[in-house]
């Protein structure tokens, strides 16, 4: 499935991309406060000192299977294995990118050669989400991993290898929960064998290879907390599940959103500027707020539950571009570099507009991008991140595409010939 991936990196502009990726490790290396940092010294105690993972680290939410991930990197001084996290975390979003264009030009696994002459295909949907993807790169965040594994995922379950789409579905799970909408959208379109491979996979990076790195019992005590401190708070829809889980400016999540602005705690939190105090409509409680977003995510589930019925596997792309999306609106919390997911839907976006398509959706489409860009754009300091331009502009690029998929699914309904 990877063959031409070599002829991929060999191009001038990966290879300009790559020299842009350096100078990012180049910089991050220099900064204390990498996001990698903290995972590393976490993953050491866990291995060399038999410390309690999250009585610990109230605040890291990650599963154990992740800091088995981290392992082969702990064994490294911090810096050099920081740096090889980002060698890692680049390799796995060239090999992401690779993998959305087989998908999207409906490449078979076994084409040899590059995918595409096309620059605008190939990379304009990394150019879009740069400054996204380098806050994940100079943070050293898991994004990246979590978002080649539900790739590899989706692209296995198109190439009709149901089983281990489930095993790669359960690695992203094991690492960031979100993952688990695909897994339900796997199930919807009767993928049972998916179901299947993710049992497996999650008896292996749940229970088996945790329990090789921390001990069996070790390891079945962190997984009860896992449960306790972070799935069921999520599944009560509390309003503070974790201490990293909060409302104030970088978190650009729905709840955060929402939280912000409708409720006394915006304007509280920004006093220095004065500004939220004007704008934020403060009318709500922290409570309610909570029970009308917790009421907005079953109805969007619901809603694209039975709006993906029937649809033709040409509209695929589209779909899995919305669940992306989606995944930011369940999460309680979506930080700026949690939106590298979002580069699915960009790169979506980008083929259907290289692709035949009507004006109306050529134009709906610019509109999603332009938004999503530019509003991202806003964020580059921490009080105009308190705007929520990212999720609000990506929140336009999902009812963008909810658009455009609908008119396509009804024009592929009563114009089959045609479209």
């Amino acid at each position: 499935m990877f063959k031409g991936f070599p002829a991929f990196l060999k191009t001038k502009t990966s290879i300009a991309f790559l020299c842009i990726f350096l100078a990012v490790l180049t910089y991050a290396l220099t900064r204390s406060t990498v996001d990698f940092y903290p995972f590393y010294w976490i993953t050491r105690e866990l291995l060399y000192k038999n410390a309690d993972l999250y009585g610990a680290h109230p605040a890291f939410s990650y599963p154990p299977f992740f800091y088995c991930v981290v392992a082969p990197f702990a064994v490294f001084q911090e810096k050099v294995a920081f740096g090889l996290w980002i060698a890692f975390s680049v390799s796995l979003l060239f090999a992401a990118i690779f993998l959305i264009l087989r998908m999207l030009q409906s490449v078979p696994a076994g084409s040899p050669g590059f995918l595409t002459k096309s620059w605008n295909k190939a990379y304009l949907g990394l150019l879009l989400a740069i400054f996204i993807v380098f806050d994940n790169l100079n943070l050293g965040q898991s994004n990246i991993l979590v978002f080649f594994l539900t790739v590899f995922s989706i692209y296995l379950f198109e190439d009709g290898r149901e089983y281990l789409s489930g095993v790669a579905i359960a690695a992203a799970i094991a690492i960031k929960v979100t993952p688990a909408l695909f897994l339900i959208y796997f199930i919807s379109k009767g993928g049972r064998k998916v179901f299947a491979g993710a049992l497996a996979g999650f008896a292996a990076f749940f229970f088996i290879i945790p329990s090789m790195f921390y001990g069996v019992a070790r390891n079945n005590g962190f997984f009860r907390d896992f449960i306790f401190q972070v799935i069921l708070p999520f599944a009560k829809n509390d309003a503070i599940i974790r201490e990293t889980v909060y409302y104030t400016h970088t978190n650009q999540s729905l709840d955060a959103f929402l939280v912000r602005h409708f409720t006394p705690m915006g304007a509280a939190s920004y006093s220095e500027a004065g500004i939220h105090k004007f704008l934020d409509p403060a009318f709500f409680t922290i409570a309610q707020v909570k029970a009308f977003s917790a009421f907005f995510k079953v109805f969007l589930l619901a809603f694209y539950a039975f709006l993906f019925r029937g649809s033709p596997r040409k509209l695929r792309p589209l779909e899995y571009s919305i669940v992306f999306l989606l995944v930011f609106y369940i999460s309680p919390s979506s930080w700026l570099s949690h939106y590298t997911t979002a580069l699915f839907a960009y790169y979506a976006a980008v083929s259907w507009l290289s692709s035949w398509i009507s004006e109306a959706n050529r134009k709906t489409i610019l509109v999603g991008l332009f938004s999503a860009v530019i509003l991202t754009c806003t964020g580059a300091s921490t009080f105009l991140q308190s705007f929520s331009g990212m999720f609000i502009g990506h929140f336009i690029l999902f009812i963008c595409l909810t658009i455009v998929y609908i008119r396509e699914k009804i024009d592929m309904k009563y114009f089959p010939v045609a479209s």
